[in-house]
């Protein structure tokens, strides 16, 4: 064999080598590349369960979520109604708190009301009390009055005294006399004028056969100038009142009093 055949052989081997080397190499690299890509297959598989699991948790969330937010929804709307329910409360409240203060003040007006009327009606009673002992010092004024009235009158009015021969004599002309002077109007005067109670007192009683209700005449002078009604009889005196209020501005003391003519 010449040394042309050898060198070919020799490369031939060497190439054969080569291939040999970069098949394995290329068989080795794509073991490698097969191995990886395995392992990639794996992990994308994982990662898409992971996926799913995690799109799963997403949905679940999602609708936890939701439901959160209607519950939320549910419970603003309480707030809500919770607030306009302690709004209208405290509405009410206030209302109630300014008629009890509106009541209040008017209690405490009234009161003072009452107060002032307790205090009038004091002043009241005490002015009456004081109206009360000058009308008893009046009376007994008077009484006195009426008691000298009476001692000091020398003519008892509405009395017939008829003298012993008078009767003895038994004339129808006598008779006719006394039952002329039986059936005469008595005759008396105004002890006392009050003006400020509206009555009088006169100087003719029980004793001179007055009664109460009895109508009897004013005069002054001999103008008629009105009627008084006894109210009140004593034996030698009684009260009377005015027919007419006008009268107690124009009686006076001493005016002539009689009885109404039957």
């Amino acid at each position: 064999m010449s040394n042309k055949g050898k060198v070919i052989t020799i490369l031939l081997i060497l190439l054969t080598a080569v291939s040999i080397v970069v098949s394995g190499i290329i068989y080795l690299q794509l073991e490698k590349e097969q191995s990886q890509n395995a392992s990639l297959s794996k992990k994308i598989s994982t990662l898409e369960t992971e996926k799913a699991n995690l799109e799963k948790q997403i949905e679940q969330h999602k609708s936890e979520l939701a439901e959160a937010n209607t519950k939320l929804e549910e419970a603003d709307k309480k707030i809500k109604e919770l607030t306009l329910s302690l709004d209208e409360e405290k509405n009410k409240n206030q209302e109630a708190v300014a008629s009890i203060n509106k009541d209040l003040e008017e209690v405490k007006n009234a009161k003072a009301d009452l107060e002032k009327k307790i205090s009038q009606n004091e002043d009241e009673i005490n002015s009456l009390k004081a109206q009360i002992e000058k009308i008893k010092k009046e009376k007994e004024d008077l009484e006195k009055k009426i008691k000298d009235g009476a001692s000091k009158s020398d003519v008892q009015l509405g009395k017939i005294v008829v003298a012993p021969e008078t009767i003895a004599a038994g004339t129808d002309a006598s008779l006719n006399k006394d039952a002329a002077s039986l059936s005469a109007p008595l005759e008396g005067k105004i002890l006392v004028v009050n003006k400020e109670y509206a009555f009088v007192v006169i100087n003719l009683g029980s004793r001179d056969g007055i009664s109460v209700n009895d109508t009897l005449s004013v005069y002054q002078k001999d103008k008629y100038i009105g009627d008084i009604i006894v109210e009140r009889v004593d034996t030698a005196m009684c009260s009377a009142n005015f027919s007419d209020p006008n009268l107690r501005e124009i009686v006076k003391e001493n005016d002539r009093v009689t009885t109404k003519s039957q």
